[in-house]
């Protein structure tokens, strides 16, 4: 956004030695960094003015009159720099980190490491919201000329709410303990090698947040809680999970052509503890184990100029996940709106309910594959099938405020995941001078819900009542639903006989899958020399995407597809013959009665269909030209090592489907299971440009 920055220093530091059998190793970080940030949606309020206002010119808007509140031209939105300006979040991270390792050598093949890691974070912030009064013409003066006027009155209806000016403060703590313990072993008896873990792990986080907040001030622009009408309003939360774990890891391998590898872990976390629950709700056993073989070296015979290595490979593995919220099996009570009131104190419960019943969730995976390589090694295949059977999924859904909330936490069902991943490597060219690399990855990704919650078929995971993700019974996870054009059995548009408007009355659609089915990857390196030429493009697609910003820029008129604004005939419709025989009629005569706000805001908007489209894309992910500096060149500056200089860029070409006017479909509101849904809290992605200086001391 115009206007914010960010600032970052930081500084590492690492050392080690061996004194014998015993080697010591620490490192340490601080890093330092400051924003200041808007608080304010820019891009909503910017796409809700005329196309036609040279935005740019009214980015003055203290000193030119045309861009002020108090004149600006527009009823309901502010000039959006006023707005940017006004609202700001500063705040500033101090975060250290850093851990000690010790490994000592009990017997030549046998060691005792631990690493001790801890990190703190500090966050201190203020928001503010200056103050402005508008003006009294402001509110009651300003008019439309005659021949403009719409008879709505005197005034500017925005310029009736004040900003009052308002200041937040916050401090919030962050500190992490973990520390692991191991027995490391490797080992060789004649054929066969062995090398193998045993391991104890503890994980202790603790947050602590204060916060307090005037939401309106006495003196403008002492941003100061103190500097106050009414009472403060303020905050605290302290949190605190811990988790501990056991485990073991071997593989044996015989002459370095079979290899059995095996796992096995013990995790207790504290997120699914209660005193009363028995110990298999909050601790869990998951184990994993797979075998590898050298073909080539197994079979001697099967190696030619054409196949020189071939490795194939299976494998099991089960994990568990505690991916609940802190305290997630307790109901919360907080101070209700407007509490306490004086000495009255007034408690609300919170709107989410967690099913009594909560355990972590557990995902069971298959997986084969192979690693070839051809060609006297100048082409490289990975190839590999997964299955993951996932049961007991965690999810937050949306239930009847009947039942008193508003969120139902619960484990919801099974799921099946299942799909094909492909590398390939080639090696074009490979001279002295000149080499030249190709690779492509492909993926095909399928999934399914087996199995809901008793007696439920489906549930809301996250968006709007409009359009929003589901989880569905037999379905892909998640899929997307938004409500489509009511159509004839020809598939006709339906409209109204009296308006010509599209009726808006459809349930909801299932529109199919929010997560890519298919993805494929390609890049290439061509070195000359000292330069060298990277880039590497990535494809994804097989599914759909809502974007919400369409829905509001109908509303604003500022999108393309509104145009349109003589009355018309919508393309391919019908409505149903009013001479009750109960047929749909061929739509040749009905114009839509006011083609402006009638059409596009009363129904075009309502029928987000409008707005579900295609969400693959094509990307340049990277490119990378630089050039390293030689050796002979580099000594004779008797400082440097090496150097390098890069030219980068990122995110430059982006191509997605003519449908999508709206959003890169990588975005999306929120994170989790809200994918496929965008708005305007995701501003459009940036491209990158820079230059990178690498110099390496003596």
């Amino acid at each position: 956004m115009p206007g914010d920055k960010v600032n970052r220093t930081g500084a590492r530091f690492a050392a080690s030695q061996e004194y014998g059998k015993l080697k010591i190793g620490f490192s340490a970080a601080y890093i330092q960094a400051k924003y200041d940030r808007t608080t304010f949606d820019f891009y909503n309020e910017s796409i809700n003015q005329s196309a036609h206002i040279p935005l740019p010119d009214l980015r003055d808007w203290r000193n030119n009159k045309f861009a002020s509140p108090n004149a600006y031209y527009n009823d309901y939105y502010t000039n959006p720099y006023f707005r940017l300006d006004n609202q700001r979040n500063k705040y500033q991270d101090a975060n250290f980190s850093g851990n000690v390792e010790l490994t000592y050598k009990l017997l030549p093949w046998l060691s005792a490491y631990n690493k001790f890691a801890a990190m703190q974070n500090t966050r201190t912030a203020k928001s503010t919201v200056g103050q402005f009064f508008h003006s009294t013409w402001a509110k009651s003066g300003a008019y439309v000329p005659t021949g403009w006027d719409k008879a709505d009155g005197k005034g500017i209806t925005r310029a009736l709410t004040d900003f009052q000016g308002s200041v937040a403060d916050a401090s919030n703590t962050e500190n992490i303990v973990n520390n692991e313990m191991q027995l490391l072993m490797n080992k060789s008896f004649n054929d066969f090698s062995v090398r193998g873990i045993l391991g104890f792990s503890v994980y202790d986080r603790k947050t602590k947040g204060v916060s307090t907040s005037s939401s309106s001030i006495v003196v403008p622009d002492v941003f100061n809680v103190s500097n106050r009408r009414g009472e403060n309003a303020g905050g605290e939360s302290n949190t605190e999970e811990r988790k501990y774990g056991y485990y073991g890891d071997a593989t044996v391998g015989w002459k370095d052509m079979v290899f059995l590898h095996g796992s096995v872990r013990y995790d207790a976390t504290s997120r699914f503890y209660k005193p009363f629950r028995s110990t298999d709700e909050y601790s869990y056993v998951y184990p994993g184990g797979d075998i590898a073989a050298v073909v080539t070296e197994i079979f001697p015979s099967v190696k030619n100029d054409i196949l020189n290595y071939a490795k194939v490979r299976l494998g099991y593995n089960r994990n568990g996940n505690d991916n609940i919220a802190l305290y997630g099996l307790d109901l919360t009570f907080a101070n209700a709106g407007g509490f306490p009131y004086g000495n009255t104190v007034g408690i609300s419960v919170g709107d989410v309910l967690p099913d009594a019943g909560l355990k972590p969730e557990f995902v069971n995976s298959f997986e084969t594959g192979g690693e070839f390589q051809l060609w006297k090694n100048r082409i490289n295949l990975d190839f590999s099938y997964y299955n993951q059977k996932s049961t007991g999924q965690i999810l937050r859904v949306t239930i009847p405020t009947s039942t008193g909330f508003s969120n139902l936490v619960l484990n919801v069902g099974d799921t099946k995941n299942w799909g094909y991943e492909a590398d390939m490597k080639i090696q074009l060219i490979k001279k002295p001078k000149l080499s030249w690399d190709f690779s492509v990855r492909g993926s095909i990704n399928e999934n399914k819900v087996i199995k809901l919650y008793s007696g439920v078929s489906e549930f809301f995971v996250s968006g709007y009542s409009y359009a929003g993700t589901y989880v569905m019974q037999n379905e892909v996870f998640p899929v997307l639903k938004s409500i489509p054009y009511l159509r004839d059995s020809l598939g006709r548009i339906i409209v109204s006989s009296a308006t010509g408007y599209p009726l808006i009355t459809a349930p909801l659609k299932n529109m199919g899958r929010v997560t890519p089915k298919y993805g494929l990857g390609a890049g290439t390196s061509v070195s000359y020399e000292g330069f060298t030429l990277t880039t590497n493009w990535e494809y994804r697609g097989g599914c759909v995407m809502y974007s919400d910003l369409g829905r509001q820029m109908t509303f604003t008129g500022s999108g393309k597809w509104t145009e349109w604004r003589e009355p018309h005939i919508i393309p391919n419709s019908s409505y149903l013959d009013p001479g009750g025989s109960g047929k749909y009629i061929a739509n040749t005569t009905v114009n839509t009665r006011e083609a402006e706000y009638g059409l596009w805001v009363d129904a075009y908007r309502n029928v987000t269909e409008n707005f579900t489209v295609p969400a693959w894309f094509i990307k340049m992910r990277d490119i990378n030209l630089s050039y390293q500096f030689s050796n002979k060149l580099i000594s004779k500056t008797k400082v440097f090592s090496s150097a390098s200089l890069a030219l980068y860029g990122r995110n430059l070409v982006t191509i997605v489907d003519k449908a999508n006017q709206f959003a890169d479909p990588e975005f999306s509101f929120t994170t989790g299971n809200g994918i496929g849904i965008n708005n305007t809290d995701q501003t459009p992605p940036v491209r990158q440009y820079g230059v990178n200086l690498n110099l390496s001391f003596k």
